[in-house]
């Protein structure tokens, strides 16, 4: 009798509830939770506090706050668990979902307090655009991409620079592998390798060096050639870097200047001759000094200019000349041989019977004394005859004749 009663009561209470639910009085959840109490042996009351617990009137039952299903849908599809709120309490959003590759858009709608009524709120996610660009590195430029994340793109065309050799691409020092997925904002950059060209130096057009570099390297100029008597012009149009191509580069001597001078040591003046190195001097005329005789220069004049100046220097000899005196018919006066300037005093004096010796000219002028020889010369004795005079005392002769006299009787 005990069992019966008891079926009996819980037909009832189950009939209530169910009742309860049909008229929304009484949420699912709740339902459930009764249910599990009666397949349990729990108490009514653990399910129905006592605020909540139901009365009826008119056969409807009536009860308090009531509690609503709140779900979260992302592009159509449950996400998370799902949430019982009762109805006016506060609704806290929860975290966005991230899904990689795509942005969220946010929960849309979302009521502040939960509505009598279960509540959906809805979010999505849209699918990022992302962009790879190509650094070609100084090359002809490569247009970037934009496309859907997870697009696998091909490898663009190869770009060209001049002076190198494309050989690939590159992620962060990495070779970038293609097709290549887009998953984030990269920069792909050129991989190059430099080519190698020939520098070659000419002087006045024949070959002087040859060098290698690869483009783009510093280019250290070639050593300026020596050579005798020329100055080098320098490498023309030589660039500091080498460029994407062989390169000739042209350079050219100057021949050098120089002077012969001339030192004629008291002759006549000789102009100093400027020519260009290995050019043919013509030696000049010789030069003349008064009393001496050009016998060369100190040192042999090049035919053609040295790599210097030089300077020369007159040699002389100094002339002698004869003095002969001409006695004109007295006594005779030996002539006498001199260096040139040398400076000579008068002879002894000539006689000539029946004469006065008169002194020496040279063509017809008196010579004075002491003579500097110049030249040769020829003195000539001048001779008078004596003069007489008579007076009371008788004849008179003067000095020079009774010298002649005198010498005669000797």
């Amino acid at each position: 009798m005990t069992d019966m009663k008891k079926v009996i009561t819980s037909v009832a209470i189950f009939l209530l509830v169910a009742a309860a639910v049909v008229t929304k009085g009484f949420s699912e959840n709740r339902f459930h939770k009764l249910r599990a109490a009666f397949a349990g042996g729990e108490a009514v009351s653990s399910v129905f506090p006592e605020k909540e617990t139901a009365s009826v009137s008119d056969g409807i039952p009536q009860t308090g706050d009531r509690d609503y299903t709140l779900t979260y849908e992302v592009d159509g599809k449950p996400y998370g668990e799902e949430e019982i709120l009762t109805a006016g309490s506060v609704i806290i959003p929860r975290e966005k979902p991230v899904k990689e590759g795509y942005t969220f858009s946010g929960w849309y709608a979302v009521p502040a307090t939960m509505p009598e009524k279960d509540f959906v709120i809805e979010g999505s996610f849209s699918l990022n655009r992302v962009t790879v660009s190509f650094d070609t590195f100084g090359g002809t430029k490569v247009a970037a991409i934009t496309a859907d994340y997870g697009t696998e793109i091909s490898e663009p065309s190869a770009p060209s620079k001049p002076g190198f050799s494309f050989i690939g691409w590159e992620i962060d020092g990495n070779e970038a592998v293609f097709p290549f997925t887009l998953t984030e904002e990269t920069v792909i950059t050129a991989r190059w390798r430099a080519k190698e060209y020939t520098l070659s130096y000419y002087i006045d057009g024949s070959l002087f060096a040859e060098e290698s570099y690869n483009s783009g390297d510093t280019v250290a100029p070639a050593e300026a050639p020596v050579k005798e008597g020329f100055t080098f012009s320098g490498w023309q149009n030589l660039p500091a870097k080498m460029p994407g191509g062989n390169l000739r580069v042209e350079g050219s001597y100057t021949a050098n200047r120089y002077t012969v001078s001339f030192d004629t040591d008291g002759g006549s003046a000789i102009a100093p001759v400027t020519l260009d190195f290995g050019a043919e001097i013509e030696v000049p005329e010789a030069p003349v000094k008064e009393g001496y005789t050009f016998c060369g220069w100190d040192r042999t004049i090049p035919e053609t200019m040295p790599a210097g100046n030089i300077k020369v220097t007159a040699l002389w000899v100094i002339n002698q000349y004869t003095v002969t005196f001409d006695a004109a018919g007295g006594t005779k006066v030996s002539s006498l041989t001199a260096d040139y300037g040398t400076v000579i005093e008068a002879p002894q004096r000539t006689v000539r019977l029946g004469f006065i010796f008169g002194g020496w000219q040279i063509d017809g002028k008196d010579v004075q004394w002491p003579y500097t020889v110049r030249e040769d010369v020829t003195m000539t004795a001048q001779w008078n005859r004596p003069k007489l005079s008579l007076n009371t005392g008788g004849m008179k002769i003067i000095p020079d004749i009774v010298l002649l006299l005198f010498r005669f009787r000797k």
